[in-house]
């Protein structure tokens, strides 16, 4: 996955669970080198990730399961019951928002294109308060965060 936070993250504490198990004896040489030819498998693409943990749409499309990682990473924290659609229908619409942008040229480095994301961002986050009655926190992290994504993606 090119430009992942949340899932190089996710395997950074796998493998330091691992490290613990196996220091704790709760984990054999076998089993440690089979969890470490998993991770390694994850981190090279030959393993994909659990397909249960993304909606059918996004199967095969990283930039969706970039940005759904992340998303779901930094808004975390939010306690309602519809967290898995929110979450999906924020992921393609700032997908959305970023395969139109990089249709300008060096859209990327163009500091008007990005206040304009940023704002179009900002649209759907409110509109997405208001919906669900929830408040998010870290705005700016998700605005960086899915940036990155979008300019590893799109740029």
């Amino acid at each position: 996955m090119e430009s992942n936070p949340a899932f190089y993250k996710s395997i950074a504490q796998q493998i330091e669970d691992v490290i613990n198990e196996y220091k704790a004896k709760r984990l054999s040489e076998e089993e440690k080198l089979a969890k470490a030819k998993q991770l390694k498998d994850l981190i090279t693409g030959i393993a994909k990730p659990n397909p249960d943990k993304y909606p059918k749409e996004f199967e095969n499309k990283k930039t969706l399961l970039a940005i759904y990682d992340n998303l779901s990473d930094i808004l975390g924290d939010l306690e309602v019951v519809d967290f898995e659609v929110i979450v999906t229908n924020l992921t393609l619409k700032f997908d959305e928002i970023y395969a139109e942008a990089s249709k300008k040229p060096e859209w990327h480095k163009n500091r008007d294109v990005e206040n304009e994301i940023t704002s179009a961002m900002e649209d759907i986050l409110w509109d997405t308060e208001d919906e669900y009655g929830i408040r998010v926190e870290n705005k700016e992290k998700i605005y960086q965060t899915i940036r990155g994504i979008g300019i590893s993606f799109y740029g």
